[in-house]
This record gives C-alpha cells, structure tokens and sequence, in this order.
C-alpha cells in the first residue's frame, strides 16, 4: 500500500514500470479517492497505457473502503436451492 509518493512502496512501483515495463497494477484495499489518486499517478508515471484492476468478486467493499458487500458467489448459486 502507498503511503505518499515518496514512499518505497511508491518508488518499487515506479522502478518497476521504468526498468521492466510492468503492464498493470491490482488493488486490494482503499477509500475510492485514494484508488483514483493512485490509478492516475501510476499512469502519468508510465510509458504505456496500464492495466488496472482489482478482485471484486463480492462487490466494491471487497477491496474499496465503501460501496456494497455481495454474499459469496456460492450464495447466488444456491439461491434457487430449496434445501
């Protein structure tokens, strides 16, 4: 996690999109303006167009600070279950 631009979380990734042109980052965690924040800071740092992504299986609050929890996929597969 980035804590500043300053910080050696921030300089490994720019280092990485520098010297081996890494094509894109995942997010795991963070407020949605903190994830904006970073998406343009990365992309204004690299060459090429990035990747972004992030795992949101079970919605926004899986890896955003805010938005809606969705049960477990496994959840939506049983809804018509009886048992």
């Amino acid at each position: 996690r980035f804590k500043n631009c300053h910080s050696p979380e921030a300089r490994r990734a720019i280092h990485a999109l520098q010297k081996f042109h890494v094509g894109g980052f995942i997010f795991f965690n963070g407020h949605p303006a903190d994830i904006r924040f970073w998406s343009n800071w990365l992309q204004r740092e690299s060459r090429y167009p990035l990747l972004l992504g992030a795992d949101l299986e079970r919605g926004l609050h899986s890896v955003f600070s805010q938005g809606t929890i969705l049960p477990h996929p496994l959840a939506f597969g049983a809804a018509d279950d009886e048992q």
